[in-house]
C-alpha cells in the first residue's frame, strides 16, 4: 500500500509541473491600499520570482520585476487611481533537473482597479 501511494503521489507532482517543469506560483492575491498594487503569491522555493503587469483588459504583459525566492510579496507603486492593472508571477528555477536553469508556467492573471 505505501509504495502506491508513493507511486500516486510522484505521478500527480510529474502532471502538476508537466513533467519537466515546476509548478506555478498559487494562490495568487492583489490588493489596491494606499495607491499601490500589494501582489502577494505561494510557491515552491524558486530561486527568484519574475512578476510581468498588464495595463487594462489587452493582456499584453510586460515584465515588471523580479523579486528573490524568499519573497512572496511585491508592492507596486508605479499606478494610477481608477486604473485596472492585471498581473502574473513565475518561478525561476537554477539548475532545475538536468542542470538547466528554468521558468515555472505563470500563474493565474489578477486584477485590480487602484483606489
Amino acid at each position: 500500500m505505501g509504495r502506491a501511494i508513493i507511486f500516486i503521489g510522484a505521478l500527480f507532482g510529474l502532471l502538476a509541473c508537466g513533467g519537466d517543469r515546476p509548478p506555478a506560483p498559487y494562490n495568487v492575491t492583489v490588493t489596491s491600499e494606499g495607491g499601490a498594487a500589494e501582489l502577494r503569491w505561494e510557491s515552491a522555493a524558486a530561486d527568484r520570482f519574475l512578476i510581468q503587469r498588464s495595463e487594462g483588459v489587452d493582456f499584453n504583459f510586460v515584465e515588471l520585476a523580479w523579486t528573490p525566492g524568499g519573497q512572496r510579496f511585491f508592492t507596486d507603486e508605479e499606478v494610477v487611481p481608477n486604473e485596472w492593472y492585471y498581473y502574473r508571477v513565475a518561478g525561476f528555477y537554477e539548475e532545475w533537473e538536468g542542470g538547466k536553469d528554468v521558468f515555472s508556467p505563470f500563474s493565474p492573471e489578477v486584477g485590480v482597479k487602484i483606489k
